[in-house]
């Protein structure tokens, strides 16, 4: 995903979204969220790609291994660092965190690479779960933004798997803020959604953070 710095696209601290600084231009959350699920949609070509070449022999286990490591964390690290801001943005805490994140899903491709050595999935099986992988990144997006808001940590998070819908959820937290508290509403994004999550979106409606 290409850095905010190298193009007209600047991230305004104040309104918390990036602006055109040729036009003036504000991306809206909803665009935000596009851009979110456009980045996860190429990350799970390169997904059915590696389990192509695997299939064909062209790499083995080993190198598939590393090849979807590899795309599991440019895919954290780049969804969190859109919605921070830019990379100028990290901090060591930042990068902290995403390692938390990418190391608890190496654990769980390390049960999900066994299975493969041992010949017990076909290749579209092995792209679909390789692909579940990149849409638990949506879970970096959410809490990059509500550490760019200097939130408290919020309930759960839309593909962190606690959710029926698991790493699949297409749902985004919708952040307001007043000058005494954050107003965080769980939205259900353009798609089906599993029950948790049509139940959380009554819930937090909004979810009210004081500061």
């Amino acid at each position: 995903m290409p850095e905010p710095s190298q193009s007209p696209w600047q991230w305004n601290p104040v309104s918390h979204r990036y602006y055109n600084t040729a036009t003036g231009r504000f991306l809206s959350n909803k665009q935000m969220v596009g851009l979110r699920d456009q980045f996860t949609t190429a990350q799970q070509a390169g997904m059915r790609t590696l389990a192509s070449r695997l299939a064909g022999g062209n790499i083995t286990v080993q190198e598939w291994t590393l090849g979807v490591r590899q795309q599991i964390k440019s895919t954290f690290i780049d969804e969190y660092i859109l919605a921070r801001g830019g990379r100028n943005n990290m901090t060591q805490a930042d990068w902290g965190r995403i390692g938390s994140m990418v190391k608890k899903q190496y654990e769980y491709q390390a049960k999900f690479a066994a299975e493969v050595a041992a010949g017990n999935l076909t290749e579209p099986q092995i792209a679909m779960r390789s692909s579940m992988y990149v849409n638990s990144a949506t879970q970096a997006y959410e809490v990059g933004k509500q550490i760019e808001r200097g939130m408290p940590a919020l309930p759960q998070y839309p593909g962190d798997g606690n959710t029926r819908c698991h790493s699949n959820c297409q749902c985004t937290w919708e952040i307001e803020e007043t000058d005494t508290e954050w107003l965080a509403t769980w939205s259900l994004h353009e798609a089906e959604h599993c029950e948790d999550c049509v139940e959380l979106s009554g819930r937090y409606n909004p979810l009210r953070l004081p500061k």
